[in-house]
C-alpha cells in the first residue's frame, strides 16, 4: 500500500536532485467511478472474494450473480444463457396511529406532540395510502389475495388483535396485542403489495430463503468461500462450496445461537458480527481459514437504541442503530475481539458496508448541497485516524435514492 511506503532506494548512473512523494495523488475518490447497470431486482447484493455475489430480493428470494450483463432495461445479449426471467414482490407499509380519549374511546385526536393518523413505523414521517405510489412504471399492484388494495396487515411483528391493532402506554413504547388499563395508544399496520417481471443476470437458488447475508472476503484452506446468511426464522447458516465456478455452493451448515439473528456480517479479522432480533451484537470468535465456522458467540452490549446493521474488517468495527445513528466499536483487537464501548459518531445513515481495511461506505438518508436535499445517497467516511477513529466527514459520491451498498474490497 502506498501508506506503508517509508523510504526509497534509487541506484544508477544519475544524480536526484529532488524528490517529490505525494501520497494519495493516485486514488479516486467516489465521484471518479462510474456505474454499469445490470438488469434484475433486487433488495441487497453482496460480494465478496473472488467476485463471488449474491443478492436477495424484497420476498427474501436468494439469487447469485451468474457474470453476465445486460437483461430487464438494460442493453445485451437477448439469448445469453446466464440471463434469467426473475420477479419480484414488495410490500408497502402504513401505520395508522390512534390515542385514548376518555370521553370518546381511542380517536384520531392526539396529543399536539403525537405522531400523525398515517405514517411510517417510527413516526416521524407522515406517509398515508393515497401518497404511496409504485415504485416505477415496471411495477404493478397485485390482486391474488385482496392483496391489490390495502387491508389490515395480521402478520404485524409482536401480534394484534382480531382488529389488528397494537397497544403501548405511549409513543414509541414497546407494543403488545392485548390492551391493558394503562395503555393510552394503539397503532396497526396496512400494507399492499406490487409485484415486478423483468430478467438478468441472476440465477435464483431453490428451496431457501434468507433476509441478509454476507460472503467472506476471504477463502478458506479448501479454496472455498464462506457464504453467512440469515434465514426467515431468524436462524444462522453458511454455505459450504462456494466458488466462482459454483457460486451456489453444495450445503447449507446451520450455526446454532442462543438468540434468533437478524442481520450478519463476514470479516477476515475479528470474526463474524450480528445483529440478534432485538438489537444486541453478537460476535462469532475462532473464525479462521482453518475453521470457518469458529466455536462460539460472545455477546456484546448494544447503545441506548437497538442496532440495526453491524460491519467490519482490519479490527474495525461500524454499526448504525434503527434510528439511523452511526457509531464506532472502540477498542476491538486480537485478544479482545468484542471490544469495550460504542462511541457515537453522527446520524442519518441509512446503510454500512465496511471494507477489509475497516474503511466505511454508507448510504445517508439525506444530504444537502447547493441545489437542494438528496435522498438516498452513498458516501465515503474520510478522515478515518488512529487519533479520530470515526473520521470527521463524508465523500459524497453522486447520485440518488439507493438503498444498500457492497464496499468490502474482497481480496482475490
Amino acid at each position: 500500500m502506498p501508506s506503508d511506503i517509508n523510504h526509497l532506494s534509487i541506484g544508477g548512473d544519475f544524480i536526484v536532485t529532488e524528490a517529490v512523494y505525494n501520497f494519495g495523488a493516485g486514488e479516486r475518490t467516489l465521484c471518479e467511478y462510474f456505474w454499469r447497470g445490470v438488469g434484475g431486482h433486487l433488495r441487497i447484493v453482496e460480494t465478496g472474494a473472488g467476485g463471488v455475489t449474491w443478492g436477495i430480493s424484497s420476498d427474501s428470494h436468494v439469487y447469485t450473480y451468474t457474470g453476465a450483463s445486460g437483461g430487464g432495461i438494460y442493453k445485451g445479449n437477448a439469448c445469453d444463457p446466464d440471463i434469467y426471467l426473475m420477479s419480484d414482490i414488495k410490500n408497502f407499509h402504513v401505520w395508522e396511529n390512534q390515542r385514548w380519549n376518555p370521553l370518546t374511546g381511542f380517536t384520531y385526536r392526539g396529543l399536539p406532540t403525537d405522531r400523525k393518523t398515517w405514517s411510517d413505523q417510527s413516526g416521524r414521517y407522515e406517509i398515508s395510502k393515497a401518497s404511496t405510489k409504485l415504485p416505477s412504471r415496471h411495477w404493478q399492484w397485485m390482486t391474488v389475495f385482496r392483496l391489490g388494495t390495502w387491508v389490515v396487515d395480521h402478520h404485524t411483528p409482536n401480534g394484534v388483535d382480531k382488529d389488528g391493532w397494537q397497544y403501548a402506554t405511549d409513543f414509541p413504547m414497546s407494543y403488545h396485542s392485548h390492551r391493558y388499563v394503562t395503555d393510552l395508544v394503539r397503532r396497526r399496520r396496512w400494507v399492499r403489495r406490487c409485484r415486478i417481471s423483468t430478467s438478468g443476470p441472476w440465477k435464483q437458488m431453490e428451496k431457501v430463503a434468507l433476509i441478509s447475508v454476507s460472503i467472506s472476503p476471504q477463502y478458506t484452506e479448501d479454496g472455498t468461500v464462506p457464504v453467512w446468511g440469515i434465514s426467515v426464522s431468524h436462524e444462522v447458516v453458511m454455505r459450504e462450496g462456494v466458488t466462482l465456478q459454483c457460486p451456489r455452493g453444495n450445503r447449507w451448515c446451520l450455526i446454532p445461537s442462543e438468540t434468533p439473528m437478524n442481520f450478519i456480517c463476514a470479516s477476515i479479522e475479528g470474526g463474524i458480527w450480528a445483529v440478534s432480533v432485538n438489537g444486541q451484537a453478537h460476535v462469532r470468535i475462532g473464525v479462521s481459514r482453518s475453521n470457518p465456522k469458529g466455536y462460539d458467540w460472545v455477546n456484546v452490549d448494544a447503545p441506548n437504541v437497538p442496532l440495526k446493521q453491524i460491519g467490519a474488517g482490519n479490527w474495525k468495527v461500524w454499526a448504525i442503530d434503527r434510528d439511523g445513528a452511526l457509531y464506532y466499536r472502540v477498542n476491538v483487537q486480537p485478544l479482545f475481539p468484542e471490544g469495550t464501548d460504542w462511541q457515537l459518531v453522527t446520524d442519518g445513515v441509512e446503510s454500512i458496508s465496511v471494507g477489509t481495511d475497516g474503511s466505511l461506505t454508507a448510504v445517508l438518508h439525506s444530504y444537502s448541497q447547493g441545489i437542494g436535499e438528496s435522498l438516498g445517497v452513498i458516501a465515503r467516511r474520510k478522515g478515518v485516524s488512529q487519533e479520530n477513529p470515526g473520521g470527521t466527514g463524508w465523500d459524497i459520491c453522486s447520485g440518488t435514492r439507493w438503498t444498500h451498498v457492497s464496499a468490502r474490497n474482497p481480496i482475490l
